[in-house]
């Protein structure tokens, strides 16, 4: 929780649906908004970029380093992508707290779009060490452009991210 910002995780076991959220803070006049629980809402985490329109994706290159303009993906390379809300696990997972491994396979499909190039993942599982994140590995082949930035969605079980962007060698 920050003056800006809540972050929260909703409890697996919710059905989907339509709910009222209510934040009490002491001292401040309660503040209340809709919000809509879907068993699949991928979202894509980003990172800080000022250099194209559509925010950066938070991508890890096969090494682990960043994937950024001054050090785009390259063809042929695994890359890590950072998300949430693609459905449930295999396993059950404790609410509010991380997973202990990445052996955790996601239960619904998930696909990425990169530009007009659609690829089956490598692997999408938790998040290990973290809480309600997924890492979506995926093999970029030569059939991406190069030297450019492609638009990235992931869908999970028919539902779409919103696009980030990719930058490319």
């Amino acid at each position: 929780v920050s003056p800006g910002q809540i972050n929260a995780q909703v409890p697996w076991e919710i059905p989907n649906g339509n709910y009222t959220v209510l934040v009490h803070s002491v001292g401040q006049p309660d503040v209340s908004g809709q919000m809509t629980v879907s068993r699949d809402a991928p979202a894509i985490f980003t990172q800080a970029s000022t250099q194209q329109g559509l925010p950066l994706v938070l991508a890890l290159h096969h090494d682990g380093t960043l994937i950024s303009y001054d050090h785009p993906a390259l063809p042929g390379e695994q890359v890590s992508i950072y998300g949430t809300g693609f459905g449930p696990y295999t396993q059950t997972v404790p609410d509010g707290f991380p997973t202990s491994t990445n052996n955790l396979a996601l239960t619904d499909p998930v696909t990425v779009t990169l530009g007009s190039v659609q690829l089956q993942p490598d692997s999408a599982t938790a998040a290990p060490g973290l809480v309600g994140m997924t890492i979506v590995k995926v093999t970029l082949t030569n059939a991406l452009p190069s030297a450019t930035t492609v638009n990235l969605t992931v869908t999970a079980n028919g539902k779409i991210s919103s696009p980030v962007s990719l930058p490319l060698q």
